[in-house]
């Protein structure tokens, strides 16, 4: 009992109003389940502190500090403070013809050591009266109902902090619209006591990293953002940034006032990852919408645009390309070369073609290529042309050499046959030539 009407004590004097004891009662329930604590009548309004405490006995120690506020059939109000509160789950306020009661949720049954105490909030009394005993169950339309308050402070009007807040551990923001966090200092930077100009910085969340760095989030003027200070600054000013202009919505990185949609001041926008498991992800992805024919992307430096995308699929670059594989798909193609009706030119015109022009038939000259530029796409089907009609001339050559091979094997035949005839008669003649000696041997020994 001593404990409790210390912890009283100490947390009236933390919610620092005057609350005076008037009267308390023990109390039990039948169970799980809402139960009405105390109840006002219909015509009686005002404020009241009810204190729900468990002494210990079958359950744990513990107490519920609620005030509430009736005023006539609206304006209902609660503020709840739990001190290590693990069975009293909601609170809430409920009517019936002739009664409006403050009602409790316990999570199990209360069978021993439970007390309720009643406060006059500034010694007036709000007409609010006790239950005792066995509490009776809800009864009656619920009219105003918390959430979840174990281990709670649960506050119904707005909380004014005129100094520090100390939060040791998670804040959890639940709103059903508008503004979570709101807020404005006039102060900021690091020595935030000379910060406050006419574009001066104010924090409305500050967080230190564990490695001595600082991160705001607040507001620079017309942007709100990120601003990032380093562990070793000393004066005001900000060292890193990512901002939103509220009236242009252009992001900012590095830079307060983007002039584009995005703008990153001396940095490098860097886009990586993998692709999910059958689905290639896109890594930069421009959607044009109906700008056809304008500029989509442009990368300039001093000497102007670099590379041009334009929204029909084109794109300029003014310098070298480099790159281990090229793949251009076109329509058109060369196989014309290789139909029956081709007329392939001879090679007699294309001699006094290239006399007189300089470069070959239906291929652009050097001078044009460097004035107009040259379509790869449309060049690799006129050199595939070109490749074609030479395939067709190395072919006709092939076949006039072999045609020329095969008459000089028929002469050489021919000059085989007559050296063979030549011998035979370079024979005969030299039996022709014995024959005579032999003839004038035989007419000499006949004369003698």
């Amino acid at each position: 009992m001593k404990k409790s009407l210390f912890l009283l004590l100490c947390l009236s004097f933390c919610f620092q109003i005057k609350a005076q004891s008037v009267s308390n009662t023990s109390f039990t329930t039948s169970g799980a389940g809402w139960f009405q604590v105390g109840k006002w009548t219909s015509t009686e309004r005002g404020s009241a502190r009810v204190v729900v405490s468990l002494n210990g006995g079958n359950h744990a120690p513990q107490s519920v500090i609620i005030d509430a506020f009736k005023n006539w059939s609206t304006g209902l109000q609660v503020d709840i403070k739990g001190i290590l509160n693990t069975y009293i789950q909601k609170v809430r306020i409920t009517n019936d013809a002739n009664y409006y009661y403050l009602e409790a949720y316990f999570n199990r049954g209360i069978t021993d050591n439970a007390t309720i105490y009643l406060h006059e909030i500034e010694g007036r009394s709000s007409g609010f009266t006790l239950n005792s005993g066995l509490l009776p169950p809800s009864s009656g339309s619920v009219l105003y109902e918390t959430g979840d308050i174990i281990k709670k402070t649960q506050l119904g009007n707005s909380l004014d902090v005129r100094k520090d807040l100390f939060v040791k551990g998670k804040v959890e923001i639940v709103s059903s619209g508008g503004s979570w966090i709101s807020g404005k200092t006039g102060s900021g930077g690091i020595t935030s006591s000379t910060q406050l100009t006419s574009n001066a910085y104010y924090s409305l969340i500050r967080q230190k990293t564990s490695s001595g760095h600082t991160i705001s989030m607040g507001g620079l003027g017309d942007s709100f953002g990120f601003f990032g200070y380093d562990k070793d600054r000393v004066e005001n000013g900000y060292d890193h940034s990512m901002v939103m202009n509220l009236n242009t919505g252009n992001v900012g990185i590095g830079i307060t006032s983007p002039s584009t949609k995005l703008e990153i001041r001396n940095g490098t926008l860097k886009v990586s990852g993998g692709s999910t498991l059958g689905q290639e992800s896109s890594r930069f992805v421009v959607d044009s919408g109906n700008s056809y024919g304008h500029s989509l992307m442009e990368l300039r430096n001093i000497n102007g645009v670099m590379f041009k995308v334009l929204g029909n699929g084109n794109a300029a670059l003014n310098g070298k390309f480099e790159s281990k594989e090229i793949k251009v798909t076109t329509t058109p193609t060369a196989d014309f070369v290789f139909e029956e009706s081709y007329s392939l030119p001879t090679l007699k015109s294309i001699e006094k073609h290239i006399k007189e022009k300089r470069h070959l038939p239906e291929i652009a000259s050097a001078k044009e290529m460097k004035q107009n530029g040259v379509n790869i796409g449309n060049f690799q089907i006129q050199l595939l042309q070109k490749i074609e009609e030479l395939t067709l001339y190395t072919i006709q050559q092939e076949k006039k050499i072999n045609s020329q091979k095969s008459r000089l094997e028929q002469q050489n035949s021919k000059l085989v046959k007559l050296e063979s005839y030549k011998e035979q008669l370079e024979q005969q003649a030299n039996e022709i030539a014995k024959l005579k000696k032999l003839v004038r041997k035989i007419i000499k020994k006949s004369k003698l």
